[in-house]
């Protein structure tokens, strides 16, 4: 797939993502296997896993309850830092799919997720396989720091 093509199925999931936070709801499992394509659209497809947004975690109690049912929910390699280990007075909001929306489409470009991988300093990176360590270069033209300027489709998604 070329590089084009992946930035507007993206950039499909944020808008989908868009109405499903405006409908007050976080879909809490956005990954690869969650987006169907059909030709040139991306369908963000299993609503089972959606909550109610704002979550505010109340005591350590609702943390513990959380993190499980994140645990139970969300993909991991895709699961926002917030779900990992909540805090009494954290607020989960919909800003944990942006992060999961992320890393697809890190894996979009890459062909595996950001959690698999470690930069190092040749500009490739050591990712775990099945066991295995091997390297990977990053593909040419492939940035070498962050980016810091949004295409239209992921800032409305990331002031969200």
């Amino acid at each position: 797939m070329e590089a084009t093509s992946n930035l507007s199925r993206a950039a499909q999931v944020a808008a989908a993502l868009r109405h499903v936070h405006g409908a007050g709801l976080a879909h809490r499992d956005v990954k690869p296997d969650n987006v169907l394509l059909d030709g040139p659209r991306a369908v963000l497809v299993d609503l089972g896993s959606c909550a109610r947004i704002p979550d505010v975690v109340g005591d350590r109690r609702g943390a513990l309850a959380l993190a499980g049912e994140a645990a139970e929910h969300s993909t991991a390699p895709y699961r926002a830092p917030e779900l990992w280990a909540p805090q009494p007075g954290d607020a989960v909001d919909g800003k944990c799919d942006v992060w999961a929306l992320g890393c697809v489409a890190w894996a979009l470009c890459y062909g595996y997720g950001p959690s698999e991988a470690e930069p190092r300093d040749d500009g490739s990176f050591a990712f775990v396989d099945a066991g295995h360590s091997r390297s990977l270069s990053a593909p040419k033209g492939a940035p070498q720091a962050p980016q810091r300027r949004h295409a239209p489709a992921f800032a409305a998604a990331l002031e969200d």
